[in-house]
Order: C-alpha cells, then structure tokens, then sequence
C-alpha cells in the first residue's frame, strides 16, 4: 500500500488559536474517555523501565492527549512518573487543567517547542 501523506489542519501557522485548542482539547477528552491508548501501557514501561528514569517528555503532545488515562495505569507501578507536556502550538488551558489534576506528575513547557529541532534543554 503506498503511503498517504496527511497533515493536520491544526499544525498550520495560520489555522485559527481558539479551533486548535477546541481540536486538541476534543481529542483529549476523547483520549481520556475512551482510554485508547491503554494497549500501549505494556511498551511506556518497558521504554521507563530500559531508561532508568521515570520522566517522559512528550514532544507534541497537543492539548495532553490521553495522558491523563495513561499516568492514572502507569502510577499504579511507578509512583514517581513525572511528564512534562510541550508542543509547537501549546493549547496552555489544557496543560493547566492536565497539571492541576496530579500536579505532582505533570508539567509543561509553556513556550512552543519545535518537534523538528527539539532543544538540548
């Protein structure tokens, strides 16, 4: 099958803030809700448990993601997870809300982070 090259709208420069922030924090909830990401719990631990740390910098995470559902399995083993949220387009409603809920896991960067040319800090 030959690959499809998408792209989504809300990574364009001049797709409006307040829809980008709408369609990242849909998929949040939608992530959360539905616990999607849950087959992929076995792998985060195996990738946590191989890097003999327990802070995962998620790089375009968007609004969050499903991140939410995740540390919620994910802490059940490792009490001491932290995640640090960054994007491009930082939707920072949603990293506050996301903190705000285990504020002892989670933070954010609150500057845009470039996914292509990711900062040595």
């Amino acid at each position: 099958m030959k690959r499809i090259h998408a792209f989504e709208f809300e990574d364009l420069q001049w797709f409006p803030k307040i829809l980008r922030d709408f369609m990242t924090d849909f998929l949040q909830f939608g992530a959360n809700i539905f616990d999607i990401y849950r087959s992929v719990i076995p792998t985060v631990k195996k990738g946590i448990q191989s890097s003999e740390n327990n802070t995962i910098i998620d790089i375009a995470s968007g609004g969050g993601g499903g991140w939410l559902k995740l540390t919620e399995h994910l802490k059940k083993d490792n009490q001491e997870l932290k995640i640090i949220l960054s994007d491009y387009y930082p939707n920072l409603k949603a990293f506050e809300r996301t903190k705000s809920k285990m504020p002892d896991t989670f933070d954010f960067i609150d500057y845009p982070v470039n996914a292509m040319k990711v900062p040595p800090d």
